[in-house]
């Protein structure tokens, strides 16, 4: 109790087949890491490990990241290419990973992947949050990140308004 955690990550947004229905659009949002697919089941899992008391910042900074608080969809921004370019045809370029690209990590992973999704002790834990946790996304799940040449226009802000540690 009186602890303050930070989990920041920056990078692409993906979804993969919810088998365990507890997602009301039957799909199970997650980060793209190095090494797989991090589910949202899986992030609330390890949330309901806080105590009561602790406060959880999570700053996401990837496409649909409003995704991940459980809740990818296309809608109100500049045509995209999905399969071929992340960049709209105003010249916008977005962070997102092309869904063949998706498709086939799925399918390369497929056992791993429906063991994680099919587990309804994630789910179970999930529910048990005791810490208070605020999530910041860089977009809700019906958008793209913008991305930058550098950082995205989310963690650019953010670095702006940290300011070093400077902000007030």
């Amino acid at each position: 109790p009186g602890d303050f955690f930070i989990i920041f990550f920056s990078g692409f947004g993906g979804l993969l087949k919810d088998q365990n229905n507890d997602e009301y659009d039957w799909l199970d949002q997650t980060w793209c890491l190095y090494d797989r697919q991090f589910t949202d089941d899986e992030l609330f899992y390890y949330l309901s490990k806080f105590n009561e008391g602790v406060r959880v910042l999570v700053l996401q900074d990837s496409s649909g990241s409003g995704q991940i608080q459980k809740g990818m969809a296309l809608s109100e921004i500049d045509a995209i290419d999905k399969f071929n370019s992340n960049i709209s045809d105003k010249g916008i370029r977005y962070k997102f990973i092309p869904d063949v690209a998706l498709i086939k990590t799925y399918n390369n992973n497929k056992e791993l992947y429906d063991k994680i999704a099919g587990d309804k002790n994630l789910i179970e834990e999930a529910n048990k949050i005791k810490a208070a946790v605020t999530i910041l996304s860089s977009c809700d799940k019906y958008h793209y990140a913008q991305d930058g040449e550098i950082n995205s226009l989310f963690t650019l802000t953010l670095l702006n308004v940290w300011d070093k540690g400077s902000f007030n």
